[in-house]
C-alpha cells in the first residue's frame, strides 16, 4: 500500500483522536488553550452581601464567609477526575504560593480526603481544601467545574470564569496586586 497525503493526514487525524480522548490527553490539551480570566465589567459585578456559608476544612480550620470579609478571596469549584480542573491547576497552586497570605483561598470539592490526598500527592500540590458544611449561596452554586469567583475587599464579584483558566497569567496577578491595594 502506496501511502498518501490523505492516509497521513487520516493517520494524524485518528491519533490526535486517540490522544484527546485520554484524561492526560484532555488535560495537556486543555491547559496549552487555557486563557487568563476576564474581568467583570464594574456595572456588571454581583454583590455576594451578608451569604452564610460554612465549609468543612478537609487540611484546613473550617471555613465561615463571614471569616472572609474586607478581604479579596478566591473561591474554585473542582474535582480531582475533571481534566478542566486537572488542566488549571499548576497555575492556580503557583499563584496560591505567591499569593497565599495576601488572598483567601477557597477550594471547594465534593470528594473524600482521602482521594484528594492521594491526587495531591500525586500531583506535588497542596490546597486549602473544603467540603460543604451548608448549601453554597445561590450568587456562587454552578452546575460545572471548574468554576472560580474571585471576590474583591467589598464583596463583588469581579471574576466568574467557568472552565480552565491560566490563573498565573501576568494579566491576572497585576488585578490582584490592584485587589489587595484598594
Amino acid at each position: 500500500m502506496k501511502w498518501t497525503k490523505d492516509h497521513l493526514y487520516n493517520g494524524f487525524f485518528l491519533i490526535l483522536i486517540a490522544v484527546l480522548s485520554t484524561k492526560p490527553g484532555k488535560v495537556f490539551f486543555t491547559r496549552l488553550l487555557a486563557m487568563g480570566p476576564t474581568v467583570i465589567e464594574q456595572s456588571e459585578q454581583k454583590y455576594t452581601g451578608d451569604m452564610h456559608w460554612e465549609l468543612i476544612g478537609l487540611n484546613t480550620p473550617n471555613f465561615r464567609w463571614e471569616q472572609a470579609k474586607g478581604e479579596v478571596v478566591f473561591v474554585n469549584f473542582w474535582a480531582t477526575w475533571c481534566p478542566p480542573c486537572v488542566a488549571e491547576l499548576p497555575s492556580i497552586h503557583q499563584l496560591y504560593l505567591v499569593y497565599n497570605k495576601k488572598v483567601k483561598f477557597v477550594f471547594v470539592n465534593g470528594q473524600s480526603w482521602p482521594e484528594i490526598q492521594g491526587f495531591f500527592k500525586e500531583q506535588n500540590i497542596d490546597l486549602p481544601s473544603f467540603q460543604q458544611g451548608s448549601p453554597t449561596p445561590e450568587i456562587l452554586q454552578t452546575q460545572r467545574i471548574p468554576r472560580t469567583f474571585v471576590i474583591d475587599r467589598n464583596g463583588n464579584i469581579v471574576i466568574d470564569e467557568e472552565g480552565a483558566v491560566n490563573w498565573y497569567s501576568e494579566s491576572f496577578r497585576k488585578l490582584l496586586d490592584e485587589l489587595i491595594t484598594q
